[in-house]
């Protein structure tokens, strides 16, 4: 059976961004900032869309607020700005991914302890790690983690126009080049993300 590919992060969705996502097989995205005539043209192309908001709580009750506030159909992705945000992020049921970045918390056993929810890796934070040792380290070590305990890994482009929407291998080897793997990785750009968005938010 052909594997379903997804992206579920893109910044903004256009005719450009559609026809890279197509003509690399993604059958999955979601965007932040969708409009109803790109997801429709998508739609018409084989491509299913849905709908991304991306929190940056420095609080639990930031994000226990926001969360509140979003509807049900939306893909939700929690960037935590803070180690009290994150370990709520990591096990409050309504949201999808947390976010690696890299100011994100170094993993601790506490962190391990109430770690349920998915991690993403986004090509566009990860760049931002560039010149950030400890946080390009702190993020590897969550990827490690996450494959030894078997919590799923979803990698994404985090593209903001079609020029940095990489094709799901490229994608898939970002999470085998951090985590001593040699094949790439592809469960991280289809299982996985689709597993993701299929998961109940209650």
């Amino acid at each position: 059976m052909a594997r379903e590919y997804a992206d579920i992060y893109l910044k903004g969705l256009d005719g450009d961004c559609i026809a890279a996502l197509v003509g690399y097989s993604y059958r999955l995205a979601c965007v932040e900032n969708l409009s109803n005539e790109f997801a429709e043209k998508a739609r018409s192309l084989g491509l299913t869309v849905r709908r991304k908001q991306v929190l940056s709580p420095s609080s639990r009750s930031e994000l226990l607020r926001c969360l509140h506030e979003i509807d049900e159909e939306v893909c939700v992705s929690v960037k935590p700005l803070s180690r009290e945000a994150l370990m709520t992020a990591l096990r409050d049921r309504r949201v999808n991914t947390v976010m690696l970045h890299a100011g994100i918390a170094e993993v601790d056993r506490h962190i391990l302890q109430v770690w349920e929810n998915a991690v993403e890796l986004a090509v566009s934070e990860l760049v931002e790690c560039a010149g950030n040792v400890k946080g390009l380290r702190t993020v590897i070590a969550y990827c490690r983690k996450a494959v030894d305990n078997d919590i799923p890994v979803a990698v994404s482009s985090g593209a903001a126009s079609a020029e940095e929407i990489l094709p799901p291998q490229q994608l898939a080897y970002v999470l085998a080049a951090l985590t001593d793997v040699e094949a790439p990785v592809l469960d991280a750009v289809s299982t996985a993300p689709v597993t993701i968005l299929k998961k109940e938010r209650k």
